[in-house]
């Protein structure tokens, strides 16, 4: 058994303990033994931040937040720092006056950590070789052996690369939003007056970023020519200030490509600041006053998967790299985009090989096979670079009606059609859902192949994310206390054998809460985060929601044991 060194010879101090002071190096010692003893983290690859100073409240992205009674040293735990936000975390609570260490899980980091914070424990970071060692970003002139004339001036693009703030700012938004724009201009014929990049802090010399366990400020030339494509800082003003600009821009006859890289959450995107969020209705509205062609929505984010159902329309893509429910995985570039990227470019980003994405071999690439090669590649990229077989479960909108053949061997993936969908093709070592309003033809030759775990599920539905409401609750875990010596005071991690259901969904007015033999305080609140109605409840809760505006609301149930959320559509 460990030796809890520091923590010993604490409790053989006399019950005045609890009211001494305990030192900030103390409190770090104290925690880093504890987190040795009572968890199966490996130390040396997590991420560890103390307060700087003992305080009572920690605010959470996101509109969440912690608060103790007396003042406490507080702890933020990162078991895997390689993953985007949002995901499972740690928050740790070193309580001296009350002798307790209070733990609670949660799904976002803290929202001002670049002032009240300091890391402690900062995991090793292993650099690839073809990035430079001090700072990890891409090398330019990537696709300068494939350059293409700008011959398309009714192109415009808008690339929009947030961070939150500088201490989760890493390496990836830089190296994304590079990518992406060597890419329009270098291989798609943009102009580079037709493209408008918002990044972190704009052209403030601050540091905005945490790369290889240093801060530094964010390069603005993007390509390598030696001059700045940073148009502005990625903050709610300006980004509705691009798009109000686009609108009185674009006509009929012109192309939109939105590319969005950040942190998220279930409808929101971080953008760069305490803050400053954008939501997934507010960027529907925005791009519901384009009067383009075509619009392409590209997001590399956790949860971005829960922007689809909004974002939709008879004249746009949309690509996403997680599901509704799932975060992303991040070296130098968040994985999927990675892969993805090197399908519609047509090379490896790590080293420079070319790439063939033509599954069905006639001589054209589309958008599903380069999301087909995306998904594929990006299972065997988590097991090979990163030690992972989780599925990560990409998704792809369109509205023309799909109708291909391709061998899909890997991966997750969820394509989906405004239209019909007609498809013979062969899933492998895959989990693949198709989705369409109106229908899923299976041709001939179709197949999928259950004795390699293969799965395959076709869903005609006009609700986008029709089995995907299930949403990750902000809390997904009770509190957990321990006293300083570690005996185990109080815990509710019994988990309900109790079913809660909530139906139906969509709705257009009546809501009804099966809570079983549950008794539950049940909140319902507008997406940010404005109490509509709470109450304590039993059995079925029946609600009437047809006086509340149309839009989405999320309805939290906590039981005694369990915490639960759901969002729904009222419509």
């Amino acid at each position: 058994m460990k030796r809890l060194g520091l923590i010993a010879s604490l409790l053989l101090m006399s019950s005045t303990f609890i009211n001494a002071a305990i030192t900030k190096s103390e409190a770090g010692q104290i925690i880093r033994n504890f987190i040795n003893e009572k968890t199966d983290y490996n130390i040396d690859s997590i991420e560890v931040a103390q307060s700087k100073e003992m305080m009572t409240r920690l605010d959470i992205a996101f509109n969440d937040s912690l608060v103790e009674d007396e003042p406490s040293w507080f702890f933020f735990v990162d078991p895997t720092p390689r993953k985007p936000w949002g995901h499972t975390c740690k928050y740790i609570i070193l309580s001296p006056e009350k002798g307790k260490i209070r733990v609670s899980t949660k799904e976002m980091y803290p929202e001002d950590s670049d002032e009240l914070l300091e890391n402690i424990i900062e995991p090793e970071i292993k650099l690839p070789l073809d990035f430079d060692y001090k700072t990890h970003f891409i090398k330019p002139g990537l696709y300068a052996n494939k350059k293409t004339p700008d011959t398309k001036s009714n192109a415009y693009a808008l690339l929009i690369s947030g961070g939150q703030q500088k201490a989760r700012n890493w390496q990836s938004t830089w190296n994304e939003t590079s990518v992406i724009y060597q890419a329009l201009t270098d291989l798609y014929g943009f102009k580079k007056e037709n493209i408008v990049t918002l990044m972190t802090d704009g052209d403030d010399p601050a540091e905005d970023r945490h790369v290889g366990g240093v801060y530094i400020t964010s390069p603005l030339d993007l390509d390598g020519d030696g001059e700045s494509d940073i148009n502005g800082a990625c903050n709610r003003a300006n980004v509705k200030s691009e798009f109000e600009k686009l609108a009185n821009k674009v006509t009929s006859n012109d192309d939109v490509y939105v590319y969005l890289t950040s942190h998220g959450a279930i409808d929101y995107l971080a953008l760069y600041g305490s803050g400053q969020n954008l939501k997934a209705s507010e960027l529907k509205g925005y791009l519901d006053n384009l009067n383009a062609k075509s619009i392409i929505v590209h997001i590399t984010a956790c949860h971005s998967g829960s922007f689809v159902d909004d974002l939709s329309g008879s004249n746009r893509t949309i690509v996403t790299c997680t599901s509704v429910q799932e975060s992303g995985w991040a070296g130098d570039y968040e994985v999927f985009f990675e892969n993805f990227i090197a399908g519609l470019t047509g090379t490896n980003l790590y080293n420079g090989n070319a790439v063939d994405c033509d599954v069905n071999k006639d001589e054209e690439y589309d958008l599903e096979e380069c999301f087909v090669y995306g998904i594929s590649s990006t299972y065997e990229t988590k097991i090979e670079r990163l030690g992972t077989s989780s599925h990560q479960t990409p998704y792809v909108w369109t509205y023309p009606a799909l109708s291909h053949s391709v061998n899909i061997k890997a991966g997750s993936g969820r394509i989906m059609s405004g239209n019909e969908i007609v498809t013979n093709n062969q899933i492998s070592n895959a989990h693949i859902t198709y989705q369409s309003p109106k229908s899923v033809t299976l041709k001939a030759g179709f197949s999928y192949k259950q004795a390699q775990k293969a799965e395959f599920k076709a869903i005609v539905s006009n609700d986008i994310l029709s089995d995907c409401k299930n949403a990750l609750s902000a809390t997904i875990a009770e509190d957990e206390i321990f006293d300083l010596d570690y005996s185990y005071t109080e815990a509710n991690n019994v988990e309900s054998t109790k079913t809660i259901t909530i139906y139906p969904n969509p709705t257009t007015g009546d809501l009804t809460i099966a809570l079983g033999e549950n008794v539950a305080n049940v909140t319902i609140t507008d997406v940010i985060g404005n109490v509509i109605s709470s109450q304590k409840a039993s059995g079925d809760l029946f609600v009437d929601m047809s006086s509340y505006p149309k839009g989405i609301y999320l309805v939290k149930v906590v039981t005694e044991n369990d915490s639960y959320i759901e969002k729904v559509v009222l419509k």
